[in-house]
């Protein structure tokens, strides 16, 4: 049995509070066979060649590949089972279609694929997803159903890629489960894009945000990785101009009110400052100031409890991004050097775990 904490950064602070029980929870798995499409009504039991794929009863899907062109809507009161299949939405550009579970409605998963775009899933709903399931989407996984049952779940949330010049996009993973919820053999990769490459002489973009929260309450045999995006620094000075500044390092952040986690990696991790460009040369008067460099990203993790907490053989990481360096002023060979830019520091990092409860133990 052990237990770590690291905290990387050249400023931040920690503290923890944890009380030891035994850990019992059951998840439950659900398991269909066959080779088969079929609903108990009729509402869509299969995907339209195009348009959104509106589920309103029963509908079960085993052994096969579906391509949907596409919203998938989940209705109140409907069921979708999907065993042994992969179902896939084909979007021509970021967040352009969501799978939506509606309140009342239930989304049953075992030993499948889903590469979506974006998921969305109401309080009231329930989610029971098992047997080495894939889950992939593009940066927005709210998953606010009331119940979350996972044994066996892979999620990759990757933020996509941005143009020239744009900040990258936010990664974010909601996991409410407040009302009966377990994640065990779980790995979440929660990944923010980068910016865009800087042009000359433009200020560096910045990085996305990477934050997961989650009111699962127990949690066992998992990873969860949050990682924010890499903030750029600035463009070259040009035309006898001043460096770009760098942009702001991106925070991540890990979020989690639980009872009981055993064996569960954690980590955090925020980007660093971009760095201040070289001013430009100049041979005939002064030369350009070099960009400033930037702070470094917060690096949080935050483990809240109401009750008595079961902490055990984990291990919790936040690291907080460097701070840039400045640029340096461009060179003049009839005139003064510009002045070089000014770095940066790096940023916090916390972790933190919180029992509200007099009955305390020591770590």
């Amino acid at each position: 049995m052990g237990f770590s904490v690291r905290k990387i950064g050249k400023r931040g602070t920690y503290s923890f509070v944890a009380v030891f029980f035994p850990l019992a929870f059951l998840v439950a798995m659900t398991f269909f066979t066959g080779g088969e499409v079929f609903a108990e009504d009729r509402g869509d039991p299969t995907p339209p060649p195009s348009g959104d794929w509106n589920i309103t009863g029963e509908t079960v899907i085993s052994g096969i590949l579906l391509n949907v062109t596409g919203n998938i809507n989940v209705g109140g009161a409907a069921t979708l089972i999907v065993t042994d299949s992969t179902i896939q939405v084909n979007s021509s550009h970021p967040h352009e279609f969501t799978m939506r579970v509606a309140n009342g409605a239930s989304v049953i998963i075992t030993r499948s694929t889903l590469q979506l775009d974006s998921f969305v899933s109401e309080p009231g709903s329930t989610l029971e997803i098992s047997g080495d399931t894939i889950i992939t989407t593009k940066g927005r996984m709210l998953a606010r159903s009331s119940t979350i049952l996972f044994d066996g779940v892979t999620v990759n949330n990757i933020a996509p890629n941005v143009g020239d010049d744009e900040d990258g996009e936010d990664a974010i993973v909601i996991l409410n489960g407040d009302t009966d919820s377990a994640c065990r053999n779980v790995t979440i990769r929660n990944e923010a894009s980068a910016a865009g490459p800087t042009g000359p002489g433009e200020d560096g973009g910045r990085g996305g945000r990477s934050t997961l929260i989650s009111n699962v309450s127990t949690w066992y045999h998992s990873s969860i990785v949050c990682i924010a995006g890499d903030s750029l620094g600035g463009g070259l000075g040009m035309m006898n101009g001043s460096g770009g500044h760098g942009a702001p390092g991106s925070d991540a952040h890990v979020l989690l009110r639980a009872t009981d986690l055993e064996d569960v990696e954690i980590q955090a991790h925020a980007s660093d400052g971009g760095s201040g460009a070289r001013g430009a040369r100049n041979p005939a008067g002064n030369g350009g100031d070099g960009g400033n460099g930037a702070r470094g990203g917060n690096a949080t993790v935050k483990i809240d409890c109401d009750a008595s907490l079961q902490l055990l053989d984990c291990s919790i990481q936040a690291v907080s991004g460097n701070g840039g360096s400045g640029g340096n002023g461009g060179e003049a060979t009839d005139g003064d050097g510009g002045n070089a830019g000014i770095g940066s520091h790096a940023g916090d990092a916390l972790v933190q775990v919180r029992v509200v409860d007099d009955r305390r133990g020591r770590l």
